[in-house]
């Protein structure tokens, strides 16, 4: 659980500097172009880079999302196979004793 943990703040992290990375580059080309002249242009593309910022961060979450019920589907299902497995063992220690005795 831990390991997981980890690896989902880690995920989490990586995500983020991705995405700033992305925008921050998407600035620089904007600010680059020499066709930008007037403001209302920097401003359009401006929007535009930010809904495309929202767009990745949705699509990130809803992956992240599925991540995490995908592992805790596969968390419960382990837990009832180790219930599973600890009744058959202790079935099977119980039929060891009475063919003992």
């Amino acid at each position: 659980a831990d390991a997981s943990l980890a690896k989902h703040k880690a995920l989490e992290l990586e995500i983020e500097r991705l995405l700033k990375a992305v925008v921050s580059q998407d600035i620089m080309i904007i600010v680059q172009n020499e066709s930008v002249v007037d403001t209302s242009d920097l401003q359009t593309e401006l929007e535009r880079t930010k809904e495309c910022f929202e767009n990745c961060i949705i699509k990130k979450e809803t992956e992240y999302a599925k991540l995490w019920n995908d592992w805790y589907k596969k968390y419960d299902e382990c837990k009832y196979d180790k219930i599973s497995y600890d009744k058959a063992y202790k079935d099977m220690q119980q039929k060891i004793e009475r063919l003992q005795a």
